[in-house]
């Protein structure tokens, strides 16, 4: 009798996966749960330890860190993809960020879902947060089901909104400070030729605009609306209440 499944060659994880894998979670699995769960009260009160090992110990982790975080952030900084898919990304990161550890919850349906002020659809192509008064979206907000902010700190979008009007096809960083409002419009995303082909020769599919100007409007409850016709860049406005045409500061 075996004692064991004999796994097929085709079915099992390489190696260097495996470790792949494990460096990532190297650090949360002994750096936070020691020190939440076992540091203080085991190593020290109970067992001993000299505090300088202790210390070391506790200090590896965040070495490791050192070293993979800025790796991911290249990764990531490199990763090419379009601006529509890249809004995708930053939510999926402030979700997985914000959810506790550990939750269970299931979707609505297969084709959206709805939860915690996160909001996504297969069949609008969209999906959008509202999170820490800051409001994200990947595209035209023909379908919202989450309660839109009257205003918000911060909005990083992809198209336009009830509060945006944006004519581009790229991103746009909204910064909303007590006095003025920072608006950062990065390049348009240009198709060179249909990206739902498979293309084998390495050429390019999209490249970036940076030469054509966008026309752009802000329009925040209570204040006059913010507007722009001009290319990729960093603008800065001041804040200009409705009630009497006199600027917040």
């Amino acid at each position: 009798m075996k004692k064991h499944h004999d796994t097929r060659a085709e079915d099992r994880i390489p190696i260097g996966r495996k470790i792949a894998v494990g460096a990532g979670g190297f650090p949360f699995q002994n750096g936070g749960l020691i020190v939440q769960y076992m540091a203080q009260p085991i190593f020290q009160i109970f067992l001993g330890l000299n505090p300088a090992l202790f210390g070391l110990a506790m200090t590896i982790p965040r070495i490791w860190d050192a070293f993979t975080d800025p790796i991911m952030g290249r990764i990531s900084d490199r990763l090419k993809t379009t601006p529509k898919k890249a809004i995708g990304y930053i939510i999926a990161g402030q979700v997985f960020r914000e959810l506790p550890r550990g939750l269970e919850f299931s979707t609505r349906s297969d084709y959206e879902d709805l939860f915690n002020g996160v909001a996504l659809s297969f069949e609008h192509d969209l999906s959008m947060a509202y999170l820490n008064d800051c409001f994200y979206y990947s595209g035209e907000l023909s379908w919202c089901p989450i309660k839109l902010p009257e205003a918000p700190q911060k909005i990083i979008g992809y198209g336009s909104s009830p509060l945006v009007a944006c004519e581009s096809r790229g991103l746009y960083f909204i910064q909303v400070d007590d006095h003025a409002v920072q608006i950062e419009l990065y390049p348009q995303a240009r198709s060179v030729r249909d990206a739902w082909q498979w293309y084998a020769d390495g050429e390019l599919v999209t490249e970036l605009d940076a030469e054509t100007a966008v026309s752009f409007r802000l329009k925040l409850p209570g204040y006059q609306p913010i507007e722009l016709h001009d290319i990729p860049g960093t603008y800065s406005f001041p804040l200009v209440r409705k009630t009497d045409g006199i600027s917040v500061n």
